[in-house]
């Protein structure tokens, strides 16, 4: 069943106990990891919290996008186009996404094998966050807030990354839209 429809209301007297179960804990799943990581984003939207949630994950169902590294930086392009939740869509928000998905990225060790540091950050911007991978399972990666030069990167979406191999320099020779 697709996800559109256990996150329909309406639907939910039509579910088996099963795929209720199911909804509930793909929800909750989302949730956790989706404001724990950018807890100023359920703090600023309050109640408005679950339909934020529940609109955004329909419209990635809709749209076939997938709910990866990556998810956070997608929540704020939908937060940028969305009139309901667009006041969500600020600068400290954006800052704590972008932490969020570079979290995301070291932690997926599949994720751009080989390289070791990667750097977010919005078009035309000089502000970046950079994170370093851990090299042990157990070690916290590293992230910090960086300075690009003047003018910031350009691509063709409004949020770009790139890898480097170096776990000494921050310099990025390709930035790759999102």
């Amino acid at each position: 069943m697709k996800l559109r429809a256990l996150l329909n209301p309406e639907y939910i007297p039509y579910l088996t106990a099963e795929q209720q179960a199911l909804a509930d804990f793909a929800v909750r799943v989302n949730w956790h990891q989706i404001f724990d990581t950018a807890p100023n984003l359920e703090t600023l939207s309050g109640n408005m919290a679950s339909g934020l949630l529940r609109d955004f994950l329909s419209h990635c169902d809709k749209q076939n996008i997938p709910l990866d590294w990556l998810k956070h930086v997608r929540l704020l392009e939908w937060l940028e186009k969305h009139g309901t939740y667009k006041a969500f869509f600020n600068q400290m928000i954006k800052l704590e996404c972008l932490i969020a998905t570079a979290s995301s990225w070291a932690a997926n060790f599949y994720q751009d094998m080989g390289t070791n540091r990667l750097v977010l950050s919005e078009m035309h911007t000089t502000l970046a966050i950079g994170v370093t991978r851990p090299l042990d399972f157990l070690e916290r990666p590293k992230i910090m807030k960086l300075q690009l030069a003047a003018g910031g990167p350009t691509g063709s979406t409004q949020f770009l990354y790139g890898t480097t191999k170096s776990r000494e320099s921050w310099h990025i020779d390709t930035w790759s839209s999102i």
